[in-house]
């Protein structure tokens, strides 16, 4: 529950991610326009009122000659609306309310777009904060759910004790036994399991060794760096010595530990079939094994060791179901690979 909530939390961060991308590209595009439609509103209210003043000017003689205007010359030009200075025709003035607000509206229209895109900005920012928030609090549950099951327990042995001690104590009710048959009984029922522990602790130490060796060859084969160790327990602690240092398998990264999940499965498996106690179907399923926060070169690693189980598991059938990319299209030929293309279904 807790890991499938973590992957779900992830991918909405993920989501977050990709829309703050695409709405940051949108609001500098949004911001030019704003400015643009606002100079263009500056520069023609600049223009009207720049006409009104020089339209407005009474000269009284040549700018260049200083030649002085008659009366009846500029009231000639009045009459005449033409220049008093060039006598050029005065264009009849417009009314450039329309054109104004035609300008306006797509100023009042580019501004708004700016601070929808703001806005946007802003809640994708927001979300995708509360996202990073969430999927770091899934993982922080997800690791101490992991620390808690690597901790050694004693309750399945304990749980057997009791139930064997309630067996014999109704055994020796039903029968009526005295006090020493008591203990005669419970001398062999010492030495049986002294015996059985005697036999089973040499075989259940093999066991782990070959499987804790097998899963150092994998990992190492799946890129996880500096691994100089491994020792799988009888309560299935794993145990790890990366760079001389002791460590455990929940100190590890979370790509660190899916790659030693797989090795420690293969080693499992292998170790079943050459000791012929093995019932595995043959199926291995890996969902999403990049979504674990791990380096290409690291990627790459795992998916070229995972392309290579078939030739020494020939019974194993292997799916990883991942984001197709050119390390999957490199090391998994194409007639093995099955993609979605475009707006496709995979299945």
């Amino acid at each position: 529950m807790a890991t499938r909530t973590y992957s779900e939390l992830e991918a909405r961060r993920r989501a977050a991610e990709a829309k703050i991308a695409a709405v940051q590209a949108d609001v500098p595009a949004a911001s030019e326009a704003a400015a643009h439609a606002g100079r263009l509103l500056q520069d023609f209210t600049d223009d009207r009122a720049a006409g009104m003043v020089f339209r407005a000017l009474e000269p009284v003689c040549c700018p260049r000659c200083d030649e002085v205007f008659a009366e009846d010359r500029r009231a000639a030009t009045r009459d005449e609306h033409t220049c008093v200075v060039c006598r050029t025709a005065e264009a009849p003035e417009q009314d450039p309310s329309e054109a104004e607000e035609r300008l306006q509206a797509a100023a009042d229209l580019a501004a708004a777009e700016l601070s929808y895109q703001r806005t946007r900005l802003r809640l994708a920012t927001e979300a995708l904060k509360s996202a990073e928030t969430a999927s770091g609090d899934a993982e922080k549950v997800c690791a101490g759910i992991e620390a808690r099951l690597a901790a050694p327990s004693r309750r399945t042995e304990l749980e057997a004790e009791l139930i064997g001690n309630r067996a014999r104590l109704e055994e020796l009710d039903a029968e009526g036994e005295d006090s020493s048959d008591q203990d005669d009984e419970g001398s062999v029922i010492e030495a049986a399991l002294a015996v059985v522990e005697d036999a089973f602790k040499p075989l259940q130490e093999s066991v782990l060794k070959e499987v804790s060796d097998l899963i150092l060859e994998y990992a190492v084969l799946f890129g996880v760096e500096n691994l100089e160790e491994t020792k799988l327990s009888g309560n299935t602690t794993l145990r790890l010595v990366k760079a001389g240092v002791r460590t455990s398998f929940g100190s590890q990264t979370a790509g660190e530990r899916a790659r030693l999940k797989i090795a420690a499965t293969l080693a499992i498996i292998t170790v079943a079939e050459r000791r012929g106690v093995g019932r595995h179907p043959g199926l291995l399923l890996i969902d999403s094994p990049g979504a674990n926060e791990m380096v290409a070169q690291d990627y790459d690693k795992l998916v070229a060791g995972l392309a290579d189980l078939p030739a020494e598991f020939r019974h194993l059938q292997v799916f990883v179901a991942a984001v197709e990319s050119p390390t999957i299209r490199e090391h998994i030929p194409e007639r093995h690979r099955k993609c979605a293309v475009g707006d496709a279904y995979l299945w």
